[in-house]
């Protein structure tokens, strides 16, 4: 008998060797109802489970290096994943990159003048949106590389002619390229690995190179995508991957298949993990990434065997939550149209926010660090190393018109042309085309309104009459 025959799930064995296994509780509730309903609840058994069996699949890292060198790409373009990644993206690059003086420094004249002409030099000659997005890469790919070229100058920019200044920043393909454990960039050239960067190279401001989290032993960086890669993985899979466990293990239904391993104290739950682990990649090996042969998980179509249908789609809507909260901390903001009132939606959007704001302090330090600093040094030489500028996206928000209308009202003084400018209301020709509606006051129940019909047409009275109370006679 296998492994599964002897489970405790709540239901008996028959007599075909299965099991009668009842529907887990809390199947009809996500985690997304728990949290809209505003309870706190333990994590279901069945996902502990899932936690059990992910901890026992292949490294991630030895994962990646079967999948090849473009598996990053091609998490990308999942749809769930983009939708995260657009939430991020949209939020960084799509702000302006400034420059200001060093801390401490901001009255100085020096450094003030260093700080303007790099911010001058890098909005005119480069293609910052463009530049920066190749750069913001890095953090799902581990590292990105540009190359610098520069030109002399011409005097444009106050610099004295001849004086070196950024011209583009092209982007190079990461798959030519390593990192050294000293950070030094490595590039391949006539099938060896060249030092380019120093330590170690001799090519200085030239090559930008960001990463993502390096570590010691992990120079190159890490992926914001490793921590969700088998999630990715068996989502892709699709339902016949897990009919044909179901069958193998003699289940119904993969939430009870996961329920039988979620006990990590059970020595017994520990061996049946370790046998659906075995088995689960064995039979991703056999699925080529991308071929016709992978269905994707929600055009798939599962028997309904005992609840199994049922269960497949909360165990992809599961699948799809792990995936955006590993991007985005978060579970509403990608799906806020279907789940999630507006205060929780506005909580979720914030923390999305501080999201973006430190991959964007990430990405501004890269580039403070490497094409300010050389800027600065190409047309100040070595005193600019007392005033490097620094670089940060500008998260500054415009006032909602409801916070600008209360403002005015409070009798803090606002800009009138931000009515027509900021919230693109219609400007009037003239005195004679704009228009002031008065404003309506409420009046209290114990004030008697005055009631006039003096323009009122049909002969009616000018003035209100009370209407007459009659009793009824007995």
């Amino acid at each position: 008998m296998g492994l599964f025959d002897f489970l405790r799930l709540g239901g008996p064995i028959d007599s075909s060797g299965r099991l009668d296994v009842e529907p887990v509780d809390d199947r009809d509730r996500t985690a997304s109802d728990r949290e809209l309903a505003g309870v706190v609840q333990t994590t279901p058994r069945w996902q502990r489970g899932y936690d059990v069996l992910e901890a026992l699949l292949p490294d991630v890292d030895d994962a990646l290096a079967e999948e090849g060198a473009d598996v990053y790409r091609r998490m990308e373009a999942d749809p769930e994943i983009s939708a995260c990644l657009f939430q991020i993206d949209s939020r960084v690059l799509g702000r302006d990159l400034e420059w200001s003086p060093p801390p401490g420094m901001e009255g100085d004249p020096f450094a003030v003048e260093v700080a303007d002409y790099v911010g001058l030099v890098t909005r005119s000659e480069l293609d910052l949106r463009a530049d920066l997005r190749n750069l913001f890469r890095s953090k799902t790919r581990r590292f990105a590389v540009g190359q610098l070229v520069w030109r002399p100058g011409d005097g444009r920019y106050g610099e004295p002619v001849g004086t070196w200044v950024p011209d583009r920043l092209i982007a190079e393909e990461r798959k030519n390229f390593r990192v050294h454990r000293t950070g030094t960039l490595l590039a391949r050239r006539a099938g060896s690995w060249r030092p380019l960067t120093p330590p170690l190279g001799d090519m200085d401001r030239k090559f930008v190179l960001a990463r993502y989290d390096p570590e010691p032993d992990r120079p190159e960086g890490k992926s914001l995508l490793d921590g969700i890669y088998w999630s990715w993985k068996l989502l892709r899979a699709g339902g016949g991957l897990w009919l044909d466990l179901l069958d193998r293990f003699g289940v119904p239904s993969i939430i009870a298949l996961l329920d039988a391993i979620g006990d990590p104290g059970d020595p017994e739950a520990l061996s049946r993990a370790q046998a659906l682990a075995d088995d689960v990649t064995a039979r991703l090996a056999a699925i080529e990434s991308g071929s016709s042969a992978a269905l994707a998980a929600k055009s798939a179509t599962t028997v309904d065997t005992g609840g199994s249908g049922k269960d497949f789609e909360l165990f992809c809507t599961f699948l799809e939550k792990r995936m955006r909260k590993g991007i985005l901390s978060t579970t509403l903001t990608v799906d806020l149209s279907d789940v999630g009132a507006r205060a929780q939606g506005e909580v979720s959007e914030r923390e999305v926010d501080r999201v973006a704001q430190w991959h964007g302090a990430e990405l501004a330090r890269t580039v403070e660090r490497s094409l300010g600093r050389w800027t600065a040094l190409a047309r100040f030489g070595d005193r600019a190393r007392t005033a490097f500028p620094r670089a940060s996206f500008d998260w500054r928000t415009t006032a909602s018109f409801e916070h600008y209308l209360r403002a005015a009202e409070a009798g803090v003084p606002v800009s009138r042309e931000a009515f027509y400018t900021v919230y693109n209301l219609p400007r009037p020709n003239d005195d004679g085309d704009a228009f002031t509606a008065e404003r309506v006051t409420a009046t209290t129940a114990s004030q008697e309104p005055e009631v006039s019909f003096s323009d009122a047409p049909f002969g009616r009275s000018p003035t209100g009459r009370p209407r007459r109370r009659t009793t009824p006679t007995s």
